[in-house]
């Protein structure tokens, strides 16, 4: 890498008519797909900050990457960046061949046929044999892929399953080799009676409630401040979650050299005094306050904790609300609520994932909160190219942000899930991203399952 852009190398294993799609395209128009006026994808958008483009980001053919020899990819970069490497394993990086896409419309169109099973072209291990809505995908060994003799599996079967206790089920009856999460109260059980079968691994997310401070009383951050300080995470998890999540002591979860904040903690007194020097005193004078959340089993037990702390140490009378997914994201994005449920899993293995979501424009922050100061600190440490320094200055902007508090920090993710012993190759990834060429199955490995 230079010091403001990057050659990946090492696509030898491209056939003719691959390199010859690689010459034909400027400014390598099928990477990503995703950046488009018509999909003005919110998450690109923050992703992309830092590559060159043309005026307009979304120029998808201004777009700062180019082709100079058929084995080569170069990005040219605005500023340092160390660690694209990491964000190019996103999602939204992945590569599509044009000719696929144009042949059933235009890149952005939203309902077109180039993604159904016998149109799709895929460059990855597996293929999509099938796609049934809220039922099932299942995708196939790809027999043209470059490495194919190293994929373990002949194919893989995805199942939507929205109960917990409908996945819990499923898996004691043989009909799934790993779930998503485990729900709460069974966690203790399942750790009892098939301790082999649990896994509990650490999760690069932090799970927070968003205050909209353009809402009274949170447009005061002394009452911000107050209703964080009365947050008592170690009782929330140890009670409630029951699955060995960490409390959070700041957004930025520890991870590599990055310096963990220890800015979050349990005050209640502290938080009494604020509250009352904001107006307030034992409560009294509040508005009502409604806190939103989902339609969840496990978020209504959270909230229902979070409203008897706030009422217990703020004299506070909170109202949860609960809606389904999508009026819930709609409420967010319309700032409809005084404090939110919310979260964020790291896109990649950088700090900034966590920060620079609270700009003033970016599409994830949704509380009305921004700093001139905050966004300064992070365009220096955009500038910084040593590692260590650049933490540093990324601290100081995650130190800012707390102080502010526009979001209260509750815990840190953990993952509990169930895995079947005779899965290998599925190693502990804090982005819970694995790689499934290298998975095996080995019946016989491991305890049997008698169901429930």
């Amino acid at each position: 890498a230079a010091e403001n852009s990057f050659n990946f190398k090492g696509l030898d294993f491209l056939n003719a008519a691959q390199l010859e799609e690689l010459r034909d395209s400027p400014g390598l128009f099928e990477w990503p797909d995703s950046i488009t006026a018509e999909t003005r994808a919110e998450l690109v958008r923050k992703n992309l900050a830092f590559v060159q483009a043309g005026g307009d980001l979304w120029d998808l053919i201004d777009f700062g990457a180019t082709a100079p020899d058929p084995h080569t990819l170069r990005v040219k970069l605005n500023s340092p960046l160390p660690f694209l490497p990491e964000i190019t394993k996103h999602y939204t990086w992945y590569p599509v061949p044009r000719h696929a896409v144009l042949k059933h419309g235009k890149i952005g169109d939203r309902f077109t046929d180039w993604t159904k099973p016998d149109n799709l072209v895929c460059n990855g291990a597996f293929i999509l044999k099938s796609w049934k809505f809220n039922d099932h995908i299942e995708v196939a060994r790809n027999p043209l892929y470059w490495d194919k003799q190293n994929v373990g599996l002949n194919g893989i079967r995805y199942l939507p399953i929205g109960n917990l206790y409908t996945e819990d089920r499923m898996y004691y009856d043989g009909q799934m080799h790993v779930t998503y999460t485990i729900a709460p109260e069974l966690i203790e059980y399942s750790r009892e009676k098939y301790p082999e079968h649990v896994r509990n691994e650490l999760y690069l997310g932090t799970y927070f409630i968003r205050t909209n401070v353009n809402h009274e009383p949170f447009t005061d951050q002394r009452v911000r401040l107050a209703f964080s300080l009365t947050l008592d995470q170690k009782s929330l998890i140890d009670n409630v979650l029951k699955g060995g999540q960490k409390p959070a002591g700041g957004l930025v979860p520890p991870f590599g050299e990055y310096p963990a904040s220890d800015a979050v903690a349990f005050d209640p007194e502290r938080a009494r005094a604020l509250l009352a020097e904001a107006g307030y005193p034992g409560g009294k004078g509040l508005p009502d306050i409604e806190f939103l959340t989902t339609d969840k089993e496990t978020s209504k037990a959270v909230a229902e904790a979070l409203q008897a702390m706030w009422k217990e140490h703020l004299g506070a009378s909170v109202k949860i609300k609960q809606l389904e997914w999508t009026s819930y994201i709609t409420a967010m994005f319309d700032k409809d609520y005084d404090l939110a449920a919310g979260g964020w899993i790291g896109d990649y293995m950088d700090p900034l994932t966590f920060l620079d979501m609270w700009m003033k424009d970016a599409g994830n922050n949704r509380t009305g909160w921004h700093s001139e100061k905050f966004q300064e600190i992070l365009a220096e440490a955009a500038e910084t190219g040593d590692p260590a320094e650049r933490y540093a200055v990324l601290a100081r902007a995650e130190a800012l942000f707390l102080e502010e508090r526009p979001i209260l920090p509750v815990y840190w993710y953990v993952r509990n899930y169930l895995l079947h012993p005779d899965v290998k190759g599925w190693d502990p990834l804090i982005l819970d991203n694995h790689p499934y060429k290298f998975l095996r199955l080995e019946p016989g490995s491991g305890n049997r399952l008698q169901g429930r």
